[in-house]
């Protein structure tokens, strides 16, 4: 930009008019400049963040040189326009080898899917990243939940001009750390995002978790952390409805990428009823080796499989309390308790406000073979009058 009147006229104000005449031309000069000097990446001296990082320096909590190693405009924009800004620059398409991505409607059993997975000896899992989400945790959060180091994390951030070059730096973290080729990374909403990470991962597996809407329902309205307005109370047919929105719209999400050979759909009632033929299926899928460690939660210990979740100091501890809970799935064995909880959980008013919402999606996934599930449901109470 700076030298760019030199090949386009940019003579704005002409140059006879005395002291002004050349206004234009020294302007574009010095913002082309100004500018340039914002978006240099700065060189850090003291580590290369494109080679393999050492697990020492990514669970270092000390500083890696400092924020004056993060460019201003990094700091003025955010990683999102940041990215924005490099789009033109950008590398579009990964060549990226080792990628499982699973998603699901919340409450799906991606969580104890995750942990169970996380004991392969082949395969790496952590908590949540949100990585592929269009929002990522902030870096001192997603420091704090995997133990790493927040300013490296944003200086990953920043030396990337795009998100996939961002999730590869996070893809090399992991493998290095844990010694595996294989990054299983599971965050619920990532079923929102299999179109993203298809186009830009072509070799990425994708791994899409089923679940009965209503037991999803049944659980998600009382997690803190459900899109629920604070004026619904949790217990009314108003929030069951607004959760099997959110049921039927992830599943529908990951139903669109049915035909792609890179997809993989198992219902969370099928694993806890046959845990091993599931899992047999799943890594014959991704083509990894069966390993018995799968079915086994003293085999590996956790905090060496995988990485526990770290709650941040500052959220509120009802949303502690759920994080910690779903740790406790992730490391434990797989039970069938939860199969069925609607018909108990759920009033005849829940079942009348769900129906509308997710019949369709419910005789499709063969979980009921008419709609009449609704009229005849008797829960714990009164029947509608």
């Amino acid at each position: 930009m700076g030298f760019s009147y030199l090949f386009v006229p940019l003579d704005i104000i002409p140059d006879r008019i005395p002291y002004f005449g050349h206004v234009d031309e020294a302007t574009s000069v010095i913002s082309g400049f100004l500018i340039a000097r914002l978006l240099a990446q700065p060189q850090d001296r003291d580590h290369d963040l494109d080679a393999v990082p050492a697990p020492s320096l990514v669970r270092d909590p000390t500083p890696v040189g400092g924020r004056r190693q993060t460019p201003r405009l990094f700091l003025l924009l955010g990683y999102r326009g940041w990215w924005f800004v490099n789009a033109p620059l950008a590398r579009r398409r990964s060549t990226l080898r080792g990628l499982v991505v699973m998603g699901g409607a919340a409450r799906s059993g991606t969580t104890l899917l995750r942990g169970t997975m996380g004991r392969h000896p082949l395969i790496a899992s952590l908590p949540e990243t949100t990585v592929f989400l269009h929002r990522i945790t902030s870096a001192r959060h997603l420091g704090q939940r995997l133990g790493w180091n927040p300013v490296l994390i944003e200086q990953w951030q920043a030396r990337s001009r795009s998100q996939v070059e961002f999730i590869e730096r996070v893809h090399r973290a992991v493998v290095a750390e844990f010694g595996r080729p294989v990054w299983l990374e599971k965050t619920p909403a990532n079923v929102l995002r299999f179109g993203f990470v298809r186009r830009s991962f072509p070799q990425a597996k994708l791994v899409h978790v089923i679940r009965d809407g209503r037991d999803v329902v049944s659980s998600l309205r009382w997690k803190p952390w459900a899109k629920i307005p604070r004026d619904i109370p949790r217990a009314s047919p108003e929030a069951a409805r607004r959760c099997g929105v959110l049921w039927a719209r992830s599943v529908r999400a990951g139903l669109a990428h049915r035909s792609d050979k890179a997809y993989f759909e198992l219902k969370y009632e099928d694993l806890v009823a046959d845990p091993e033929a599931v899992l047999r299926r799943l890594l014959d899928f991704l083509e990894i080796p069966w390993s018995g460690r799968l079915l086994s939660t003293t085999a590996v210990p956790y905090g060496t499989a995988q990485r526990p979740m770290t709650a941040s100091d500052d959220w509120p501890d009802d949303v502690r309390e759920s994080f910690r809970q779903d740790q406790i799935v992730a490391d434990g064995e797989v039970f069938r308790d939860s199969v069925g909880r609607w018909r108990h959980d759920l009033s005849r008013a829940d079942a009348v406000a769900l129906q509308p919402v997710i019949d369709d999606l419910l005789i499709e996934l063969g979980y009921e073979s008419d709609r009449s599930w609704a009229s005849v449901h008797r829960a714990l109470e009164k029947p509608l009058t």
